[in-house]
């Protein structure tokens, strides 16, 4: 698709035929059966939907603990605040 190199690597359960396609056959295939080219489109939206989930749900993660630690932050600064407080209390 983006004319680029890929490589990949993939782990069969059982006995399996790697088979190699040139892009222009490929894309012939598609052109002459639309029931395989739908297959494959809903295949790859499912896997980019995948993706784009696992993505989402990382940065919401990343969003809780980012709000975390700014609670974490204000804590300690109010933490030293009184402590300060306590000193010029203790000074006086």
């Amino acid at each position: 698709m983006t004319q680029l190199p890929y490589t990949d690597q993939v782990v069969a359960v059982e006995n399996s035929v790697l088979l190699e396609v040139a892009q222009g056959l490929f894309a012939q295939m598609l052109l002459a059966n639309t029931n395989v080219c739908q297959l494959l489109c809903r295949n790859i939206i499912n896997v980019i939907s995948d993706q784009l989930q696992v993505a989402n749900e990382r940065i919401a993660q990343a969003q809780g603990d980012r709000q975390g630690l700014v609670g974490l932050v204000q804590r300690i600064t109010d933490a030293e605040a009184e402590v300060n407080a306590l000193r010029i209390i203790k000074l006086r």
